[in-house]
């Protein structure tokens, strides 16, 4: 086995070698050397030889992701970068926190905004959206009472699919994708109550002005 070059102190872009990194483990159980490098914009980030050689140059803060503020795509205008969705392998993709014309506000992947894949909230239904859920956009999605916060049951079924809310008042709840769907006021149950109050309160008045 050949000795390993030191790269310590050498540079690479904006990368400066700091010294042996933490090692890197496949899923296979594959185990890969990694130096660790200091960028010039302050982070610490660790890269394989490989990756160094192949002109790897900054901690990816030089990457060139197009600027999707501003556009729209069908019934979705875009208000800026959100945070990135990482998937179960760790892959890393760019979302977007997007408005809807219904008013809504809702974070899209952007490759879902590129092919076509979201055109709104979902409120439009399927001639502006495709049956396919985007299930891991609906996180952030703020409704009117509550924002969609997690995921309690995955399924491509919109019927199937359950989400975690956060509703306005504080309380987290579960409800049916479909459900909110349905109705977009959709709450913990603390609407209802003010709304029980008032009729009640109204109903009083009404009869006391009667008497």
């Amino acid at each position: 086995m050949s000795k390993r070059v030191d790269l310590t102190g050498r540079q690479f872009g904006k990368l400066t070698v700091v010294g042996p990194g933490d090692e890197y483990v496949s899923p296979t159980g594959v185990r890969l050397f990694r130096w660790k490098c200091c960028c010039e914009c302050g982070k610490e980030v660790n890269v394989t030889t490989s990756q160094l050689k192949r002109g790897k140059s900054s901690c990816g803060c030089l990457s060139t992701r197009e600027d999707l503020s501003g556009k729209r795509f069908g019934y979705l205008v875009v208000i800026s970068s959100a945070v990135e969705y990482v998937s179960p392998k760790g892959n890393k993709m760019s979302r977007w926190l997007c408005k809807c014309d219904c008013g809504n506000e809702i974070n899209v992947l952007g490759m879902s905004l590129k092919n076509g894949d979201c055109k709104s909230c979902g409120c439009r239904g399927k001639g502006a959206q495709k049956s396919r859920i985007d299930i891991d956009s609906l996180i952030g999605l703020k409704l009117l009472n509550a924002t969609i916060i997690g995921i309690k049951k995955r399924s491509t079924n919109s019927s199937k699919l359950k989400l975690v809310c956060e509703c306005n008042c504080g309380r987290n709840f579960e409800a049916c994708y479909i459900s909110i769907r349905r109705n977009p006021s959709i709450s913990c149950g603390c609407q209802r109550k003010k709304n029980e109050k008032k009729s009640l309160h109204k109903a009083s008045s009404e009869k006391y002005l009667e008497n």
